[in-house]
């Protein structure tokens, strides 16, 4: 896991890197919505928001307690960054929590073109035998009315690197939505999950910038394979 987070470290550092190159998709319009749900028993709390009308980054939660009974849920919505994260803890009734953290960008190009998607998802359980907890990202992308992808991805999908190509001119919308959940009837159950994502429209330069190091890396192989041949 260790090595794969360093590799999608490494490809978020590369789009910052080419710059002009890759520049960062601009969107018309976006809106964050976070919302968390927590039932414990017969107590139950819902905090909801979403911007706008509320100011981004947003965050939301709830609590709720019943006797030995604890629900909580967290939601998180800010730019690049989703957060969600639940917790069940039940001492005999039936507990609950919920959380979620969505983004939606409407986008415009003025050409035929590709868009670079890269997510880091993390997501952890910390759970009791026999109670439930779990996490789920939901990435879509419409363009000019045709859906390109529409995606259910787990922390067994991190990192998450995809190019889609686009025909032409026209709007589009991207869009996540994770959601971390837990329940419990007797036992601990909790989850942790959070999705950082950068997308990026590159240029023509940068075709040729990633063909041209694939090449000389390709070179700098094959004179290796050379020399090596040469002094045995």
């Amino acid at each position: 896991m260790k090595t794969l987070r360093t590799m999608t470290t490494a490809a978020l550092l590369a789009c910052a890197a080419l710059g002009a190159h890759a520049a960062p998709l601009i969107y018309s319009s976006s809106q964050f919505a976070a919302d968390a749900v927590a039932v414990a028993g017969t107590v139950a709390d819902v905090d909801s928001k979403t911007s706008p009308p509320d100011a981004a980054p947003l965050v939301s939660s709830a609590v709720a307690t019943s006797g030995g009974n604890f629900a909580s849920a967290l939601g998180f919505a800010g730019g690049g960054l989703l957060v969600a994260q639940s917790e069940a803890s039940s001492g005999g009734q039936a507990t609950s929590a919920v959380g979620t953290a969505s983004f939606e960008g409407l986008f415009s190009l003025d050409r035929a073109g590709h868009l670079k998607f890269f997510i880091d998802l993390i997501d952890e359980d910390f759970t009791d035998a026999g109670q439930f907890s779990d996490a789920s990202l939901f990435f879509t992308l419409t363009f000019e009315g045709t859906t390109y992808a529409n995606l259910l991805l787990t922390g067994a999908d991190d990192p998450f690197s995809l190019q889609i190509n686009l025909p032409g001119a026209g709007t589009g919308m991207f869009s996540l939505l994770l959601a971390s959940e837990a329940s419990a009837l007797n036992g601990n159950a909790a989850n942790f999950a959070q999705a950082q994502f950068v997308v990026t429209v590159p240029e023509p330069g940068t075709i040729a910038l990633l063909l041209g190091a694939g090449l000389v890396g390709w070179v700098t192989r094959r004179r290796r394979g050379e020399r090596a041949l040469t002094t045995a």
